[in-house]
């Protein structure tokens, strides 16, 4: 059952990333693109850290339709989670 999944079992393999000196935009149509709400941000094939669309819709406040996709992203992970 579920309670004995390995977390190789369920991830997802070779995920789709973000470098660091990309635009946040790319990044958020990223996310859209490929249905994911969070990437990993590689440098030099190192994960050093994870953008998520809750960040991006932090970050962009200023620009409502980036912003806004951002947030629905999110709220459909906060909704598939519960």
């Amino acid at each position: 059952g579920p309670e004995s999944a390995t977390v190789q079992s369920i991830m997802t393999p070779e995920p789709r990333v973000v470098q660091p000196t990309e635009d946040v935009v790319i990044a958020a149509l990223t996310m859209g693109d490929y249905g994911v709400r969070r990437l990993p941000v590689v440098e030099n094939g190192r994960v050093i850290g994870v953008i998520s669309a809750d960040d991006i819709a932090r970050t962009l406040p200023g620009e409502p339709v980036i912003a806004d996709m951002a947030r629905r992203l999110a709220y459909r992970a906060k909704s598939s989670a519960a």
